[in-house]
């Protein structure tokens, strides 16, 4: 009985461990973005900005196993528009924010 409790501890602090790598990896990704691309935001700014990295980050991977499977031409990437949301990118691309000729 004693060992079959030990067992069980054993096996639940691998399966907590194993479990936490993925977000531990999305926060180490998180963070370096931001060191990267001098990101600098208020808590609740932080946590909207994170929510949009992570979904585009799994966009890109999602596309990116397309890509690897032949079923893509080609590969994404982040770049610094990474926690932008779609929004801001259609504002930036306006053709009222580029000097005239």
């Amino acid at each position: 009985m004693k060992n079959l409790l030990y067992l069980y501890l054993f096996v639940s602090v691998l399966v907590l461990n194993v479990t936490s790598l993925p977000f531990d990896d999305l926060d180490d990704k998180w963070e370096k973005f931001k060191v990267d691309h001098n990101r600098k935001y208020n808590e609740t700014e932080n946590i909207r900005r994170k929510k949009i990295f992570m979904e585009t980050l799994e966009y890109i991977e999602a596309h990116n196993k397309k890509a690897k499977d032949g079923l893509a031409s080609y590969g994404l990437a982040v770049n610094k528009f990474a926690d932008w949301t779609d929004e801001e990118k259609r504002q930036m691309l306006r053709p009222d924010n580029f000097p005239d000729p």
